[in-house]
């Protein structure tokens, strides 16, 4: 993501093999790019794992700004890190008293005292003793959504209606107190969720397949609201691209390339967006898709994309490899001119 004029973050997990023990660990990962070079950046450092699964800056504010994780039992309760343009401190976020896991996954900072997250919360419906093993216990639980608030001083949890039947994946906040949602419902239709000053609504849809998902919300850069995901055509499909654009208050599926894929992230470029699927990405500018080579891989390298990013006439896409001599993951990125 840009940060500033000259600063780009990229930001995900290490993953590491613990010494003597086929346990892993996990931490985060965030790297500074200046246009010719990358190095990591130092977080601090607490007990326990967990990803950089989301990041944003307040508009217009390189000196302000956030990332989010998963939920650290020794933080007691979500990763989230603050940036003050000299140092980064870690700001908890709670989960519901009954959660016992959760995360955060999208960010959208509008202002100091309004940023937005979206995750979700696993909810324990009861604990009993196992019968037939001394001191084990039964768990139920089920899955919520979960809507955190940073309103300048700490992380204020806003209930969702029918949070159990509600996954949330991406939030873009539009002003004060005016927020979009994406993600999917109970029955994996697309969701896309307005919040205001009058409460929830939630968005007609087109119809476009059996199921399907919303990964992210954003804006290009005329103001005009998208969203990418995946849509399934039919029981067998894996997925297909979905892309949906806000016009005129209604939103309108955007047709994609057949053998595109599910789209996961996109960023606003020159005439529309630029958006990255597992290892496709395509560019909309004057009403039509291109699609963008990307350079080949060795035989036996497994390669992924999750994320891109423009900016200051540069386009960068994020993800990663597995070489052919390890189970562990190595960041990747690509650059090129727009």
């Amino acid at each position: 993501m840009s940060v500033g004029s000259h600063t780009t973050w990229a930001y995900g997990v290490r993953v590491t093999q613990v010494p003597g023990s086929k346990a892993r660990r996990t931490t985060p990962l965030l790297f500074s790019g200046d246009g010719h070079d990358w190095r990591e950046v130092a977080l601090p450092a607490f007990e326990g794992d967990s990803r950089i699964t989301a990041a944003a800056v307040v508009q217009g504010d390189p000196d302000d700004g956030w990332i989010v994780g998963d939920e650290v039992d020794s933080l007691g309760g979500i990763l989230t890190e603050h940036w003050d343009g000299s140092s980064w401190r870690i700001v908890t976020a709670p989960l519901p008293a009954t959660a016992r896991g959760g995360g955060l996954l999208s960010l959208s900072a509008r202002a100091a005292d309004d940023v937005w997250a979206v995750g979700w919360a696993e909810i324990t419906d009861s604990e009993t003793p196992t019968p037939g093993k001394p001191g084990g216990t039964t768990v139920v639980s089920h899955f919520d959504a979960l809507v955190e608030h940073w309103d300048g001083t700490a992380w204020q949890q806003t209930a969702v209606p029918d949070a159990a039947h509600v996954n949330l994946s991406s939030v873009t906040a539009l002003g004060p107190r005016d927020v979009m949602l994406g993600g999917y419902d109970g029955d994996d239709q697309p969701l896309i969720l307005h919040y205001d000053k009058s409460g929830w609504k939630s968005a007609a849809l087109p119809a476009t397949g059996l199921n399907g998902e919303v990964y992210q919300l954003g804006r290009d850069s005329d103001g005009v609201l998208w969203a990418t995901g995946r849509t399934l055509l039919d029981p067998d499909d894996r997925g297909h691209a979905l892309v949906l654009r806000r016009v005129g208050g209604a939103w309108l599926q955007v047709p994609a390339p057949a053998a595109a894929g599910r789209l996961y992230g996109f960023t606003a470029t020159p005439g529309g967006i630029t958006t990255v699927g597992d290892t496709t990405v395509l560019r909309w500018a004057a009403g039509r898709w291109t699609s963008l080579p990307l350079p080949s891989v060795p035989d036996g390298v497994g390669f992924w994309l999750g994320g891109a990013l423009a900016s200051h006439g540069t386009l960068t896409v994020f993800g990663g490899t597995l070489p052919a001599s390890t189970d562990i993951p190595e960041p990747y990125a690509l650059t090129t001119r727009l």
